[in-house]
C-alpha cells in the first residue's frame, strides 16, 4: 500500500483521551468522535472522550473489513496460516458515535453527515432502528444520502438473533 493518502480525503486525525493524532497512518488515515448529544443529556459526562473503543465491537468490525495481512496467525495453534480483513489494503476512518453512556441520533446523524463530507468510500455502521419504518429511520435516510454521494452502506440486520424482525432490518414496513 502506497503511503500516500487519496487527494480526496477531507478529513482529519482528532485527539482525545488516550488517542493522539500520531496514532493516525496510512492505514488509519482519519479518527473523529461524536457526542454532543449524548453529553448534554448526561450533563457533559461520557467516558473516554475520543475516537478510542471501549467495547472492542468497533476494532473487531474494522479487522473484518480493512485488517492488513498477518503471517503465522493461528487460533491457539490450529489453523495457522495468514489472516487479513475483507479489504487489506483499504484505508480506515473511524467514526465514533456509540458510547458506553448509549447513543443518539444527532450524533450517530453528525457521524455519517462528516464521513460523507470527509470523502469515504464505504459506509459500515453497526446500528439500526428496531420497529420503525425505513422511511422514517435516520439510518436509513441518512444511507439513501451517502447512496446519492456514489458511498456504498454496508449496515447490521441485528444482533439479537432469529425471529421475525431480525432477519433482514430491524424494522418493518407499516
Amino acid at each position: 500500500m502506497s503511503s500516500k493518502i487519496p487527494s480526496k480525503w477531507k478529513g482529519t486525525c482528532e485527539e482525545g483521551f488516550g488517542f493522539n493524532s500520531s496514532m493516525c497512518n496510512s492505514k488509519l488515515i482519519g479518527a473523529r468522535y461524536f457526542k454532543k448529544g449524548l453529553a448534554f443529556q448526561h450533563n457533559a459526562r461520557v467516558s473516554m472522550s475520543s475516537a478510542r473503543d471501549t467495547a472492542g465491537h468497533g476494532t473487531h468490525v474494522a479487522s473484518t473489513a480493512a485488517g492488513n495481512y498477518v503471517n503465522g496467525a493461528s487460533f491457539f495453534g490450529y489453523t495457522k496460516g495468514t489472516a487479513r480483513g475483507m479489504a487489506p489494503r483499504a484505508r480506515l476512518a473511524v467514526y465514533k458515535v456509540s458510547w458506553d453512556e448509549g447513543s443518539l441520533t444527532s450524533d450517530v446523524l453528525a457521524g455519517m453527515d462528516q464521513a460523507i463530507a470527509d470523502g469515504v468510500d464505504v459506509i459500515s455502521i453497526s446500528m439500526g432502528y428496531d420497529r420503525v419504518a425505513l422511511y422514517e429511520d435516520p439510518v436509513a435516510i441518512a444511507s439513501f444520502t451517502a447512496m446519492e454521494k456514489g458511498i456504498l452502506v454496508s449496515t447490521s440486520a441485528g444482533n439479537a438473533g432469529e425471529g421475525e424482525f431480525y432477519s433482514l432490518h430491524n424494522s418493518f414496513a407499516q
